[in-house]
């Protein structure tokens, strides 16, 4: 599918954006199945919540409870 000239400028600011927040394009994770995006998500919230997890990192259940919640 040929994206539109302003599909592809506004897909290019959202990454400029999210590269400028601390977050990076990961060619490995393009084109990804639902659980390896849900799995890339874990690491990265048990990542930086270290502190408050004290090495017991979040189970997978609850990180689909809190996709179901940002999907209503």
């Amino acid at each position: 599918m040929q994206k539109s000239l302003s599909e592809l400028a506004f897909e290019k600011e959202i990454i400029k954006s999210l590269d400028d927040n601390g977050w990076h394009y990961r060619p490995d994770l393009s084109h990804s199945t639902e659980e390896k995006l849900l799995s890339n998500w874990r690491e990265v919230l048990n990542r930086q919540n270290v502190e408050r997890l004290k090495d017991t990192p979040s189970p997978m259940k609850n990180l689909i409870k809190l996709n179901r919640k940002f999907l209503r």
